[in-house]
């Protein structure tokens, strides 16, 4: 740190005025997210935290699991950015369909790519076929989540990952 990009990953952890308080804390370090404060269904607690803070804010993902659910919820944004799984969205066709709305609100959506490499895989490349996506999350340490994997994704000395070949 400074040359790190914060992000602050919370779990649903906060209570509303907890929330506020930290956001307002991570306001003043520039960070770049603060993900999951609370609980993804509480909207209306992410929209007023939003809205007093100066730091992105995004769900955790889990909880928004249709793609209609996503569009009813955008129509008055809760977050700065979409987040969704692609195990709990029924799989790629329907988390396609939630980046294509997303980006139809002018907002991203960071797939949740947590997990065993297979569904990371799946996810690298929506993120990859779409505008509204910049980040690949990868569980640490690897090699405990890459079991039967045999080309697994990994970042490179600039912490960047590219589709894989072959």
């Amino acid at each position: 740190f400074p040359d790190l990009t914060l992000m602050h990953d919370a779990e649903a952890v906060y209570t509303h005025s907890e929330a506020l308080k930290v956001g307002l804390a991570l306001s003043e370090l520039n960070c770049h997210w603060f993900e999951a404060p609370l609980n993804d269904l509480d909207l209306q607690g992410y929209r007023n935290l939003t809205a007093r803070i100066n730091v992105p804010v995004i769900p955790a993902g889990y909880a928004v699991s249709d793609h209609r659910q996503i569009g009813g919820a955008l129509r008055d944004a809760p977050w700065s950015a979409a987040r969704a799984e692609i195990a709990s969205t029924t799989g790629i066709t329907t988390m396609n369909r939630m980046m294509e709305l997303a980006k139809n609100f002018d907002m991203d959506l960071e797939p949740v790519t947590y997990g065993h490499p297979l569904y990371g895989t799946a996810g690298l490349h929506l993120i990859l076929g779409h505008s509204n996506a910049t980040y690949y999350e990868i569980a640490y340490p690897t090699s405990d989540w890459e079991y039967g994997v045999v080309n697994p994704v990994h970042p490179d000395a600039n912490g960047m990952v590219r589709a894989p070949e072959g």
